[in-house]
């Protein structure tokens, strides 16, 4: 049972770059603020939740690259597993009761801030300029 494999390109696109740059730096102001507003359960739980954003992101382009590049169905399982490695590492801190959940969540969501401002700068673009980037 053989199945033939692409090798994967590495090259990533000008947006995902940028994409990566924003979520860091959302995470980076997001720990700020909670350091100086908030307790160290919280901060740590947004740094815990942003280590997930970044780790879900890179997954998600490794899958999706081997996904379209192969005929494996490896990429496919791991688009998933995924979901299930986050999962795991929330539940086990809602167990532990060590985090803030809620600094979890709010550390998760660095992505969705890059999201926000990426849309933002392509929009600006496309009115500005007429082009994307």
């Amino acid at each position: 049972m053989s199945e033939e494999t692409i090798p994967i390109i590495e090259e990533t696109s000008p947006v995902e770059k940028r994409l990566w740059r924003l979520m860091l730096i959302s995470l980076a102001i997001q720990t700020v603020l909670s350091l100086i507003l908030k307790d160290w359960q919280f901060t740590f739980g947004v740094i815990i939740g942003g280590s997930l954003a970044a780790l879900n992101f890179r997954m998600l382009q490794n899958s999706v690259r081997g996904i379209f590049q192969t005929q494996s169905n490896t990429f496919a399982i791991r688009f998933f597993l995924r979901y299930a490695i986050i999962g795991l590492v929330i539940l086990t801190f809602y167990y532990l009761k060590s985090v803030s959940i809620i600094g979890i969540l709010f550390g998760i969501s660095s992505f969705v801030v890059a999201l926000m401002l990426e849309a933002g700068i392509q929009i600006y673009f496309v009115i500005t300029k007429h082009e994307e980037v």
